[in-house]
């Protein structure tokens, strides 16, 4: 991966298309909020003047008809909105993960992923809705990865609960690993329902790190030369610096990553000060990440054909 520095003399020229977007989006916002407001007195006012007698209905169904047409404005305004930051990021994020991984890389706004392949991990707390966004496919120093933003909510008529929201990277090897092995949030363990049949592996070295994770696998042996000390430093590391959830999955050919960080990872934030904050907010989630990564590339006998 380029430094941001290396980059940052281009990313600049293009600012001017970026800051152009950014007016065009706050227009947009700010046109339709009158709309939204509006929608919501409207739909509350049907309620509070139903014990008004005999022009209590005539005013109810006003009302009524005005819900409609400002929702419909509002709607309006945000599918515009929505398909104008869809233009921005499949133009900009495409370029920007060029720049910083290689003229190979593939971006895409909607995901690959699917609610049955996620699920059939059996790395999260059990989730019944994914939504899933921004993908990107690349080669990371010889390593072929996928990642994308992924939401998981447990939801029902009454309830709803987030329960995860953050980078989720799928790395590719060469040839089957001889095993799993889980890594997952010390405290969660009673959300996964004892999903793990296999050994809980409570005896590595590293004390610091089973202060944030517990490991699952079926080969102890196995288990210990994926989880190397440098390994358990840097995932340590990673935990600590965003003070996120994180998880890992190693299984047939592949590694899976993901970080709980609780926001949206690629979306433009138009109230920052400098736009170009925008581009580096991006590099530095990749960078957090990116230790990981080169642990796996060192421990080429893991993953080499």
């Amino acid at each position: 991966m380029r430094q941001f520095e290396d980059i940052a003399p281009e990313l600049q020229t293009k600012l001017t298309e970026f800051n152009d977007y950014a007016s065009e989006e706050k227009r947009l916002r700010k046109k339709s909020k009158p709309y939204t407001v509006g929608t919501f007195i409207a739909f509350f006012g049907i309620f509070a003047v139903g014990w008004i007698p005999v022009l209590g209905w005539l005013i109810a169904v006003v009302l009524f008809a005005l819900v409609f047409i400002l929702g419909f404005k509002a709607a309006g305004f945000a599918s515009k909105s929505k398909d104008l930051k869809d233009k921005y990021k499949t133009k900009f994020l495409s370029w920007y993960f060029k720049a910083l991984l290689g003229e190979e890389t593939k971006y895409s706004v909607d995901t690959k992923l699917t609610e049955g392949q996620v699920q059939q991990l059996k790395l999260f707390p059990k989730f019944n809705t994914l939504k899933a966004e921004d993908y990107v496919k690349s080669k990371w120093d010889g390593l072929d990865f996928e990642m994308t933003e992924l939401h998981l909510s447990q939801e029902n008529d009454e309830d709803y609960e987030l329960r995860f929201s953050g980078l989720f990277m799928i790395v590719s090897f060469q040839k089957e690993l001889n095993g799993q092995s889980y890594v997952i949030p010390k405290q969660g363990r009673k959300l996964l329902f004892n999903r793990f049949p296999k050994e809980h592996l409570d005896t590595l070295e590293d004390a610091h790190f089973h202060e944030y994770f517990d490991v699952y696998g079926a080969n102890r042996e196995f288990t210990r030369y994926l989880l190397s000390p440098s390994m358990m430093e840097k995932l340590t590391k990673l935990r600590e610096q965003h003070q996120s959830k994180v998880y890992c999955l190693f299984q047939k050919k592949n590694f899976f990553l993901a970080v709980d960080w609780r926001k949206d990872l690629f979306e433009p934030d138009n109230n920052l000060e400098d736009p170009m904050a925008n581009f580096k907010l991006i590099y530095d989630e990749l960078a957090s990440v990116k230790g990981i990564i080169d642990e796996l590339k060192d421990s080429r006998q893991i993953w080499e054909g």
